[in-house]
């Protein structure tokens, strides 16, 4: 015997099996989004530290420290030349920051690119008494850029209210 099927079954299958791909999408898409934040701030601080090195080694070499991200550039092989201080791909952007006006010291910042660029971002001094030191910094409202700085191993510094980005920073432990 042959089964017939209505076409109010057929349609309420495809309406059931619709609600489960959309229940799926609601549950798992917020875990990937997180997912590749971490990678991506991870991509961020990994480039930042590759950058201090070759800072480090441009400074032994030359007994002065880089004068733009073009002195950089061999180090992120994976990376362009974005402008005279940045350098970055999709993935990640960094920029290195030269003493001027009311900012004597030297730093690198390197923040992961997309969503949540302007949420965080990765610090690490090359000048001044701060030199070496690891910084996170987290916009105030963003619980998940708070998180990570603090997944980091980040310890509450002092927030900065004066912008017009309230920023909290965290201190990085040494690698």
């Amino acid at each position: 015997m042959k089964k017939v099927f209505s076409r109010g079954s057929v349609i309420l299958n495809v309406i059931t099996v619709l609600l489960l791909v959309l229940a799926a999408v609601v549950i798992f898409y917020p875990k990937y989004e997180d997912a590749k934040f971490h990678k991506r701030f991870a991509a961020a601080v990994d480039a930042g530290e590759s950058l201090y090195n070759a800072a480090q080694t441009f400074f032994i070499r030359n007994g002065s420290w880089p004068v733009s991200a073009s002195d950089l550039r061999g180090a992120l092989t994976e990376a362009k030349l974005i402008s005279d201080w940045e350098i970055g791909n999709k993935i990640y952007s960094c920029k290195i920051e030269y003493g001027r006006g009311d900012r004597p010291n030297n730093d690198i910042q390197c923040s992961p690119m997309g969503k949540y660029a302007s949420a965080i971002f990765y610090q690490i001094m090359l000048s001044g008494q701060s030199f070496g030191q690891r910084f996170c910094w987290a916009v105030k409202t963003n619980a998940k850029a708070n998180a990570m700085c603090k997944e980091k191993g980040g310890v509450f510094m002092r927030e900065i209210a004066g912008r017009a980005t309230p920023f909290v920073i965290y201190k990085l432990p040494q690698p």
